[in-house]
């Protein structure tokens, strides 16, 4: 059987890429590691490294009109309609590093959330797609 490396990237949609790219290079510390090359109408497109080299790469529509936040996280038992991407999740490796973050997030004035008891932290990001952060990689060890 053929077996895959890695992941390379995620494909989403923006309605601001400029907000969005300085979500991810400025605040999250990402990196634009391609932009250019529209293709589907696009009116822009990046590729952003965050971590560990996965990337995020973000398509540009202005003329569209891009979800409120929801999370199963929040209570919300159903992703809200049309939307087929729950949450992007990074780790961290301590529970220093993850109070940080919220207060971080806390601290631009982003609504961030973590659950009583649960070493995880929930916020939305500029097109309301939920950005996960937790400690340590609780599948892998």
């Amino acid at each position: 059987m053929p077996k895959l490396n890695a992941l390379h990237h995620i494909g989403m949609v923006t309605d601001d890429l400029e907000a969005t790219k300085r979500f991810y290079c400025d605040f999250m510390g990402g990196e634009v590691v391609f932009e250019g090359g529209l293709h589907h109408g696009a009116t822009g497109q990046c590729f952003i490294a965050l971590g560990s080299g996965a990337m995020l790469e973000f398509f540009e529509f202005t003329d569209i009109e891009m979800p409120g936040w929801t999370s199963m996280f929040l209570g919300s038992d159903v992703p809200q309609r049309g939307r087929i991407l729950e949450h992007v999740a990074f780790y961290v490796d301590t529970e220093d590093e993850l109070v940080a973050w919220q207060e971080k997030v806390a601290a631009e004035g982003i609504q961030v959330v973590r659950p009583p008891g649960r070493d995880v932290i929930f916020f939305p990001d500029p097109n309301n797609a939920t950005v996960q952060i937790i400690v340590g990689d609780p599948i892998r060890g």
